[in-house]
């Protein structure tokens, strides 16, 4: 569990300086906002991440109107889910009273374990502010992380440092001393190319050194130095999209093996309460997608009355499937997913009559809608 859940949070915490992305039907150039952060409260992301500790990965290049391409990079993959909330219900609200932006990590594999990393945003910066951990045996909260920031707006060029320093024990005795320093530049945009289709994105370059100091009685008995270069991804609406973590010791921009990868593996609204209750519905219920007909994206909402694992997926009219929108565990409450009006190859489809089906246990509805282009 240990090694899950460092792993784990090791992904997020890398996360908390990448902010935050959505495809559109073109490459385009973007800018990240605050409003585009807070924009992500009540969304619920899957991500999978690879176990193996290397991979072939092409991070391809800096620069304009790029296209970075891993539809094709072949992970074994451990699933996790981030939801974004409120601080309002949140474990460790008391705790850090200045955070206005909750993401929530959970990890399918260790039940019971899970994160939260808390950031305060303004117009200027996101800044984490601490975050939080409970497992099946105990829980803390943890303040030391606070002081990364982010600049907001983000945009192609920006450039910023995020320095840590973390200290275990007495340094007069027994003490383990861990620094870091890492240079960001948000060093290229283009469209990132997933299997779950196709993402307007900005691309950071994390220039990173670790040094881990073992003292003795005030004196340095063991010193370590690791660099690495990051890069992650990210959208307009979805956070992040991809990311991949070099070797130890790499100086290469242009790795081609990663000792981390991991990217976006679905997207889900979700529209609860966040003071720690959920809105419970009377009744299974699929609504009618909105708009209808629509033009380039569509809600569609659903309510469950018990928790199941929900499948949506949507069909074209002779019943040939064009992609699968979500299948997950989901609580009961209210949800909403998006759709995009591509097919699971990450095309756009073509106008026309389409079916979209929710089945959750032996509940089942469908309804059609209007693509028109």
């Amino acid at each position: 569990m240990e090694d899950s859940m460092k792993a784990g949070l090791n992904v997020t915490k890398l996360m908390a300086l990448a902010l935050f992305v959505w495809a559109t039907g073109t490459q385009a150039q973007i800018t990240v906002t605050s409003t585009d952060v807070l924009g992500l409260i009540g969304k619920t992301h899957e991500v999978e991440s690879d176990t193996t500790f290397s991979v072939s990965v092409n991070v391809g290049s800096a620069g304009a109107n790029q296209t970075w391409d891993f539809r094709s990079v072949t992970i074994q993959a451990e699933r996790y889910t981030n939801q974004f909330v409120n601080r309002q219900g949140t474990p460790f609200a008391a705790q850090f009273p200045q955070a206005n932006f909750v993401q929530k990590t959970t990890f399918p594999a260790e039940p019971g374990s899970e994160f939260y990393l808390y950031l305060q945003v303004t117009s200027a910066s996101a800044q984490t502010v601490g975050s939080g951990v409970i497992t099946p045996d105990t829980s803390f909260a943890n303040s030391e992380e606070a002081g990364d920031v982010t600049p907001l707006p983000l945009q192609f060029g920006a450039t910023w440092n995020v320095a840590e320093s973390d200290t275990f024990g007495d340094p007069q005795t027994f003490a383990i001393i861990t620094t870091s320093n890492t240079s960001n530049t948000v060093d290229g945009w283009g469209q990132v190319r997933l299997p779950i289709g196709d993402f307007d994105c900005l691309r950071i370059r994390g220039n990173s050194e670790t040094i881990t100091k073992t003292i003795f009685s005030g004196t340095v008995f063991l010193a370590d130095t690791i660099t690495t270069i990051d890069y992650i991804w990210i959208s307009k609406n979805n956070f992040y999209v991809a990311m991949a973590v070099s070797q130890d010791g790499e100086t290469n921009p242009n790795f081609t093996e990663a000792a981390s990868f991991s990217r976006l593996a679905s997207t889900t609204t979700s529209v609860a309460s966040h003071s720690g209750r959920e809105a419970i519905p009377d009744a299974f219920e699929l609504s009618q997608n909105f708009p209808n007909p629509f033009n380039p994206e569509t809600k569609i909402a659903f309510q469950l009355r018990q928790a199941g694992v929900a499948v949506l997926s949507v069909f074209n009219v002779t019943g040939e499937k064009m992609r699968t929108l979500l299948s997950a565990p989901m609580p009961a409450g209210e949800h909403t997913v998006t759709w995009d009006g591509r097919d699971a190859s990450g095309r756009n489809l073509a106008s026309g009559v389409y079916v979209y089906r929710l089945k959750v246990g032996n509940h089942e509805s469908a309804k059609t809608m209007l693509l028109l282009k």
